[in-house]
């Protein structure tokens, strides 16, 4: 074999300055030349991902740049909802009735448990919950659900200590209700997210809410949730309070009264309302039965009704009023005519109509009095159809109140051109129409006051939770009736009524009451029943500076109390005697400083009114009158100290008192006749 040259390779000493090995130039060339296509390749690969990178980061950052910040901060942050304090409602003395109170709430993010049996079973030993239940909500695909909306406080803080991953713990608060069922239906109630399902809880739901406000909390790696005094928030704003017109102390004895009324009269329901008739205030309002906020499933939803404002029915006579109003504006009777009243026995178009007594010729005032439907009836004649429908109109009937409550009832009132040939007979009585119990006390409240019909007020401010006053609702009239004469002999009137005709168990003692009973029929399968009856009664004290007045219906009472001067008359006087007993701003007028003459040993019960006649003085002849030296000893149990002292003092009596606090005990007994300048001798507890 030949013999390999031998190389010429060049060693020199090393240079710090260079490399100690010199490659030929032509071994690099044939080098690169052997590997320059995969040298290419490579190149192109490394080139191509290069400009995929950019590419790729060109999309993320510029493209979907804003789209994955989101997600960044999805991931890193969350938004949490910040629930406002719902707003009070206050009566108008600024008691609250309502209250908010620490709520807590168990929930729990099925995402993020590993072990949802195992969890189950450690829940399931704390809380009132089956462990199945738990083990299916744990299960659920879902970021978030409840397992406990009512968690007790003991409970909430043992996991709180010691919380599973995965668990969320969350306080808020609950609406709960001081009084109970007091006020329940006009205040209403909310539900278990807090929101108003019934009531002014509903009506003024958006404004109590408030507006929630936000937080952003921080997410650390295994998903816990922390606040960051480096992320925004905005505090929630609360709910703003409502002050109401409702006096609870007017709401307590009203619903308390009507109870008793209607458990007496053994009745299917009874309803009532009390106002300001000066100023339109609602002072108290209501329908039994009632229901517990609190214990909402335990009654009949139809028991959360607010009657007076949402039902409606046939007033029978206390809708005489229209007429006689009609009448004196018009000028077609004045207080001395008379009409003949058949006998108590009358048809109108085949329709015979009677009376409750056999009454011959009456006065203006005496038909009223007595309720006489045959002298209601050819009062009516003198109007005519269109003018009734008018009046009708203007004293509110047919047409909401407006008030600020959900469900009001219109009532019922047809246009004349709807009406039978008998029917200005019916509607002159009470019959063929259908009013609320709001829209009947209206239109006695523009008898007091003189001529106007007002709105009714139930809401009288809304203010901040701090105080500010934000909104006041003034008083409203609506329109002018008619003049103050008129409605003075209105009234002179509806006082007979109560001193010597139908509405004598309304009578207080040392008050001047005016009023007006009812007693309609129902309308039941196509006619008016004989055993079916709604007993009602409105009126208003003191009857010449009147200061309150109340509105009371008691539906279907027992035959035998179903008059309006015994189921509703009774249950008017109980309520206004105690709120006169307890209210020291409501005083008897001057003109009533003359005690009333009213039936001797009348018990508190429910017989049928007798007419007794009265004794101011005793009759020597036709021409003299000697006035009686005695006077009756009122009835001042139970009465402030103020009030008892103003009663005896406007009865011609003086007083001596032991002790502090209410009338417990009197002497002489009330109804006692002694001569003026007697001591009444009281003790207070």
């Amino acid at each position: 074999m030949p013999k390999k040259p031998a190389r010429n390779w060049t060693w020199s000493r090393p240079d710090r300055n260079r490399s100690s090995f010199t490659c030929p130039e032509g071994l690099l060339n044939k080098i690169y030349g052997r590997y320059a296509s995969r040298i290419r390749w490579v190149s192109a690969a490394i080139l191509l991902a290069w400009t995929g990178l950019i590419l790729r980061l060109f999309t993320i950052q510029i493209v979907h740049g804003a789209e994955y910040r989101q997600l960044g901060l999805r991931q890193s942050q969350k938004k949490q909802i910040l629930r406002a304090q719902r707003g009070n409602i206050y009566d108008r003395k600024g008691v609250p009735l309502t209250a908010n109170v620490g709520h807590y709430a168990l929930a729990a993010d099925p995402g993020l448990i590993d072990d949802p049996e195992d969890l189950a079973q450690q829940l399931a030993t704390l809380l009132p919950l089956e462990e199945q239940s738990l083990r299916k909500k744990l299960s659920l695909p879902r970021r978030f659900v409840y397992l406990d909306r009512n968690c007790p406080p003991d409970i909430y803080r043992t996991l709180a200590r010691n919380k599973p991953f995965g668990l969320i713990l969350e306080k808020a608060t609950q609406r709960i209700y001081p009084h109970g069922p007091v006020a329940s239906q006009v205040v209403g109630f909310t539900n278990i997210d807090d929101h108003g399902v019934t009531g002014l809880e509903k009506h003024f739901d958006t404004l109590l809410r408030g507006t929630p406000g936000w937080e952003i909390l921080e997410r650390n790696g295994r998903g816990v949730l922390r606040p960051s005094v480096d992320y925004p928030r905005k505090p929630p704003r609360p709910g703003r309070d409502l002050y109401l017109t409702l006096d609870v102390d007017y709401q307590s004895i009203l619903q308390e009264e009507l109870e008793r009324r209607v458990h007496e009269t053994e009745a299917k329901s009874g309803m009532g309302l009390i106002l300001d008739p000066r100023t339109g205030y609602i002072l108290a309002m209501a329908s039994v039965p009632g229901f517990d906020p609190a214990h909402v499933t335990d009654y009949d939803v139809e028991n959360q009704k607010l009657r007076p404002v949402t039902d409606q029915f046939e007033p029978g006579s206390t809708f005489k009023i229209v007429t006689l109003i009609a009448a004196l504006d018009q000028g077609t009777v004045d207080w001395n005519t008379e009409f003949n009243c058949e006998y108590g026995a009358y048809e109108v178009d085949n329709i015979r109509i009677t009376d409750h007594e056999e009454y011959g010729l009456l006065t203006v005032p005496q038909i009223i009095e007595h309720s006489s439907n045959v002298g209601t009836i050819k009062i009516a004649e003198t109007l005519g159809e269109r003018t009734l429908y008018e009046y009708a109109r203007d004293l509110g009937f047919g047409a909401v109140t407006h008030i600020d409550f959900l469900g009001e009832a219109r009532g019922t009132l047809r246009k004349p051109q709807e009406w039978s040939h008998v029917s200005l007979a019916e509607v002159s009585m009470g019959q063929e129409v259908g009013v609320t119990l709001l829209q009947l006390a209206m239109a006695y409240a523009s008898i007091a006051n003189g001529g106007y019909l007002l709105k009714p007020i139930l809401v009288r401010e809304v203010r901040t939770h701090t105080g500010d006053l934000l909104e006041e609702f003034p008083v409203e009239v609506i329109r002018k009736i008619s003049t103050p004469e008129v409605m003075e002999q209105v009234v002179q009137i509806l006082k007979r009524v109560v001193e010597s005709g139908t509405g004598l168990e309304a009578g207080i003692e040392g008050w001047d009451v005016a009023g007006k009973t009812g007693t309609a029929q129902k309308y039941v399968a196509g006619g008016y029943s004989r055993t079916q009856f709604v007993s009602d009664f409105v009126g208003f004290l003191p009857a010449d500076q009147p200061q309150i007045l109340a509105a009371i219906a008691i539906d279907e009472p027992r035959y035998g109390y179903h008059w309006g001067g015994v189921a509703a008359a009774v249950a008017f006087r109980r309520i206004m005697e105690r709120i006169i007993g307890m209210d020291d701003s409501i005083t008897p007028s001057p003109k009533s400083l003359v005690s009333r003459p009213v039936k001797p040993g009348r018990q508190d019960q429910t017989q049928t009114p007798v007419v007794e006649s009265p004794a101011p003085g005793i009759l020597l002849s036709s021409m003299t009158i000697v006035p009686d030296p005695l006077r009756p000893v009122p009835d001042v149990r139970g009465m402030s100290l103020r009030k008892a002292l103003l009663t005896l003092e406007a009865a011609g009596l003086e007083a001596r008192f032991e002790g502090s606090g209410v009338v417990q005990w009197q002497s002489p007994a009330p109804g006692k006749r002694v001569e003026a300048g007697s001591v009444c001798r009281l003790e207070l507890e």
